[in-house]
């Protein structure tokens, strides 16, 4: 694998986190709606400019101010404080160590969002004030998967919505250079854990002998960490409580496996690399030809997003 290299955006880590994240099992329930929506949804990514360019419109003033207000305080312990620090809002920060909690409970996302919709998180893990931002729900009901699902609309808001252009800047720092400082590392680690599991292993194979071993009363982190530390990469730090690891990471691919969101959750990271990490990306799936080859099948509801 290529050596890694101080990387990670602003609005990216928010995107990401939306589109492919593992919901807590203790989500209290969505609310009724009022409404109900007769027509799908309709999700514009991007128009295609002159010589087949895509051309993405900036964020809105309501996205950015989630980046602003993501920063304004994240728990400390998420970031090392080795190498260049990324600069904003007057502080500091190293590279992001967390994972999909951190980002969305340790970092505010939720208090973020819940300012600007004007509905405050009732607990801890209650995702509804991004449910009204976004419009639709995180999860899918009627599952009978020990986890709750996610729900493919809410991904393809994130990558319509949440996710800028690489040359985007917010309040004069380019999103690329906190892509390159702090948030690298969690995506390309959900990334490489991805092309493992697709590499080495079947991967419908290992999500349910992970679910019928968890349903059984084994400790996911534990059976992940047993499974796949000597044969994944480490991307530096151990579980410690508050670090993802690269066998964490391909816990939520199993998970994504087995509720059918995969496909989804994949094509929202692919975009998130592409546009920052595009070197990176093509190296790692010429490095990885059967996940290069597994991957390219699953079918993108919302077209490419390279631009």
């Amino acid at each position: 694998m290529a050596p890694l290299r101080p990387l990670l955006p602003l609005g990216v880590v928010a995107m990401l986190t939306l589109a492919c994240r593992t919901v807590p099992a203790t989500l209290p329930e969505i609310e009724a709606r009022t409404t109900t929506r007769s027509d799908p949804p309709v999700f514009v990514e991007s128009q295609v400019g002159a010589a087949g360019r895509r051309v993405f419109e900036p964020l809105s003033e309501q996205a950015a101010q989630i980046y602003r207000c993501w920063f304004n305080d994240p728990y400390s312990y998420m970031f090392t404080y080795e190498g260049e620090p990324f600069a904003f809002n007057q502080r500091q920060f190293g590279v992001f160590m967390a994972g999909i909690s951190g980002i969305l409970y340790y970092g505010n996302l939720n208090n973020c969002v819940g300012d600007i919709v004007g509905q405050p998180p009732a607990s801890y893990s209650d995702l509804r004030p991004i449910e009204r931002f976004a419009g639709v729900s995180a999860t899918l009901p009627g599952s009978s998967l020990p986890f709750d699902t996610v729900n493919p609309e809410i991904i393809f808001w994130a990558r319509a919505k949440l996710l800028p252009a690489p040359n985007q800047y917010i309040d004069g720092v380019p999103v690329q250079l906190a892509y390159d400082r702090v948030f690298y590392r969690f995506f390309r680690m959900m990334a490489v854990s991805l092309f493992e599991l697709h590499q080495q292993y079947s991967i419908a194979t290992e999500a349910q002998s992970y679910l019928r071993d968890t349903s059984n009363g084994q400790h996911g982190i534990e059976w992940l960490e047993r499974h796949y530390t000597k044969s994944m990469p480490e991307f530096d730090g151990n579980w410690d409580g508050t670090t993802l690891t690269t066998p964490m990471a391909a816990g939520f691919w199993l998970r994504r496996q087995l509720d059918g969101s995969i496909g989804p959750c994949w094509h929202g990271l692919r975009d998130v690399l592409e546009r920052f990490d595009p070197q990176w990306l093509a190296e790692q799936l010429d490095n990885h030809p059967n996940a290069k080859d597994a991957l390219a099948q699953l079918p993108d509801a919302i077209g490419a997003a390279a631009p």
